[in-house]
C-alpha cells in the first residue's frame, strides 16, 4: 500500500459523528478541514486535532517496522496525548495495522 492509499483509506472513511472508543471514554469526530485535520472531541469541551502530517508519519514508521506506541506518542506530541489513542483507533478502525504480541505495530496490508 502506497502512503497515498494509506491515506485515502483514513480520508475517504471518516466522517462526523463517528465514535472513536477510548479507554475510559468516547469521543467522536467533529470534523475534517480542508486541511485535512480529523478534528474530535475530549470531553465536552476540548477539541483536538489529529493532522495530516502525523498519519504521514506513522505510515513511513509503520512500513519502516519501527511504529510502537512509543513512536505514536512521540509523533503525537506531548501537548496532544490524546491523538495517541485516536492515531491507535484510526489503524484498528480501518483495518491498517495491527498491534502484534511485542508491541510492535504491523500492516495489514502484508
Amino acid at each position: 500500500m502506497t502512503e497515498y492509499d494509506f491515506i485515502e483509506v483514513i480520508y475517504s472513511g471518516i466522517k462526523p459523528g463517528m465514535e472513536v472508543r477510548k479507554p475510559n471514554k468516547i469521543s467522536k469526530i467533529l470534523e475534517v478541514t480542508q486541511d485535512r485535520k480529523i478534528y474530535y472531541l475530549i470531553g465536552t469541551k476540548n477539541k483536538k486535532a489529529v493532522t495530516l502530517e502525523d498519519l504521514q508519519e506513522i505510515y513511513r514508521n509503520l512500513v519502516s517496522g519501527s511504529l510502537t506506541n512509543k513512536k505514536i506518542v512521540e509523533i503525537s506530541g506531548d501537548s496532544r496525548p490524546c491523538n495517541t489513542t485516536t492515531v491507535k483507533w484510526i489503524l484498528e478502525n480501518f483495518k491498517l495495522a495491527y498491534q502484534a504480541a511485542n508491541g510492535q505495530w504491523k500492516p495489514n496490508w502484508h
